[in-house]
């Protein structure tokens, strides 16, 4: 990036900056509202009429789009060609590896021939025939699909639907399946009755809703949906009341118990996908981590003016202001005197490498408070301190260590017979007076 020219570097900062997403999402958003009102004002043109309201009957009424539509949707043309444009100043030519990039020079080059032939006012039968114009004007309600990438809540809703795609196709298989077989039971059950007048409630609804395998389906169909279901199964129920178990096992197996089931499949894989996002994010933050620590380090280098692999405050605050710009940036707070005094746990002055690196990735990643760390930090130290004060009163080294545990051990042991010998004692000297 260092060799890049200043208005590359520039493209660069705009694109990557966050609103710049944000502002091409409600762009998008914008041109999906405006396709729509184009798309009203098409639909309601009368027959007889051509898109330029040029009627075959004089009297017709026919309304246009609004001139600010069309002068709307070139200055959306015009951005998106702006924000490729942009793109390909910031990154070069190996932006076209993504494919979202090239589904938007898809959609400009779509765009663009939509105009071309408007503008050249085409008029050929072969394109009336293969409606080319109306297909590319369609394609520009693709930009809507963008949105999923500009915005994390939706992208994450899409993406969810995606992986229950599999889901929902078996689903669907399923349903066809109990559908025609419930078709055909209702079929043999619901049969009609001789023995009642054509006009009978009941024979009105086997004949309009069980007659053939088509309406079987679709009555099992209507009955899954819970729509108007009460004009089906009275009359039939009434007549045959053992009808009931029959649509009652249909509600049961395809409205409660399939769709429960389905139901907690989707939720098990969306958590599996949420487990995999956890997993990705710790990677990325792991990644994060490591190029933090390379930069604090370099930065260690430059603020570390007498070389001596320790830093000071004083060293900190003489730093330049483009180092000092990034230590804010990285520690996330400006009070350095503070998380330096923090840092410094043991009161010395001055911070090594590791110390600071550490303790500064810590105070701006880690959901603990660094003041946890800096008493642990202390105990530890109290530890290996009162250790090395139980080696000098016992002994030097490791030996004097071992030789206290078990000078502690040979104490407990003996506690642990002198207070045998007393119960032992006590028990004799009750079984003498017994016999006694």
């Amino acid at each position: 990036s260092e060799e890049l020219p200043a208005w590359r570097k520039w493209c660069h900062k705009l694109v990557t900056w966050p609103g710049f997403d944000s502002f091409v999402g409600m762009i998008i958003l914008a041109n999906g509202l405006t396709i729509g009102v184009d798309t009203q004002v098409q639909a309601r043109i009368p027959l007889g009429c051509d898109e330029n309201c040029v009627c075959v009957h004089p009297g017709t009424v026919c309304r246009l789009a609004d001139p600010w539509v069309a002068i709307v949707d070139y200055a959306f043309f015009g951005i998106y060609i702006l924000e490729l444009v942009l793109r390909f100043c910031a990154f070069g030519p190996r932006v076209v590896k993504s494919n979202w990039v090239k589904f938007d020079m898809f959609l400009v080059a779509s765009a663009t021939a939509d105009l071309i032939l408007k503008a050249t006012a085409v008029d050929a039968e072969f394109l009336k025939q293969i409606m080319l114009v109306r297909l590319l004007r369609l394609a520009r309600l693709a930009r809507l699909v963008r949105l999923i990438v500009q915005f994390q809540t939706l992208w994450k809703l899409v993406n969810g639907l995606m992986s229950c795609s599999n889901t929902l196709f078996w689903t669907f298989l399923l349903m066809s399946i109990l559908s025609y077989i419930g078709a055909l039971f209702g079929m043999d059950l619901c049969d009609y009755d001789l023995s009642l007048p054509p006009d009978h409630p009941y024979n009105v609804a086997a004949l309009e809703y069980f007659r053939g395998l088509d309406n079987s389906v679709f009555t099992l169909v209507q009955l899954f949906t819970f729509d108007s279901i009460a004009a089906i199964y009275r009359p039939l129920v009434q007549h045959r009341p053992w009808l009931f178990f029959y649509f009652m096992a249909v509600l049961l197996v395809l409205s409660i118990a399939l769709m429960n089931l389905v139901t907690a499949i989707m939720v098990e894989g969306a958590l599996a996908i949420a487990e995999q996002d956890k997993s990705l994010r710790k990677n990325q933050e792991q990644a994060k981590k490591k190029r933090q620590m390379a930069q604090l380090k370099l930065m260690f280098d430059e603020l570390d003016e007498d070389g001596s692999g320790e830093l000071t405050l004083d060293e900190i605050n003489s730093a330049p202001a483009d180092v000092m710009q990034s230590l804010f940036e990285i520690a996330g707070t400006e009070d350095i005197p503070t998380l330096f005094e923090m840092l410094d746990y043991d009161g010395g002055g001055t911070l090594e490498t590791d110390e600071f690196c550490e303790g500064i990735f810590k105070a701006s990643t880690s959901t603990k408070p660094l003041e946890l760390d800096r008493l642990m930090k202390q105990c530890r130290d109290i530890l290996g301190n009162s250790r090395k004060a139980l080696d000098i009163l016992y002994g030097d080294g490791e030996g004097g260590t071992a030789k206290a545990r078990k000078s502690k051990h040979r104490r407990s042991d003996r506690r642990v017979h002198s207070s045998s010998d007393h119960s032992g004692s006590g028990g004799s000297a009750r079984g003498s007076g017994t016999t006694a």
